[in-house]
């Protein structure tokens, strides 16, 4: 079995990117996704900055903080995997 190669880096901007997106297109502070995730600011901007990336639960976490009554986001949605991303960018 081959193992796929990822990037690693390429994956954290995509990631960052679109937490970043949805984060202004909903007027938020990253203090105040921060707060609503429970994490500090600081994480929110390294995870846009592509700085760290983000553990399974912060994902669920940021998923749920930038979900809005009729407008939800799935943690899939901000955060897809490799192979969601080439077939995305096709």
């Amino acid at each position: 079995m081959q193992v796929m190669d990822v990037d690693v880096a390429g994956l954290r901007r995509e990631w960052g990117r679109r937490v970043r997106e949805r984060r202004l297109r909903l007027g938020l502070t990253q203090s105040a996704v921060g707060m609503r995730a429970g994490l500090s600011a600081q994480r929110i901007n390294q995870v846009e900055r592509a700085r760290h990336g983000a553990s399974d639960e912060a994902r669920i976490r940021l998923a749920a903080a930038l979900s809005m009554p009729g407008d939800p986001v799935r943690v899939e949605d901000l955060f897809p995997y490799p192979a969601e991303i080439s077939r995305l960018a096709s």
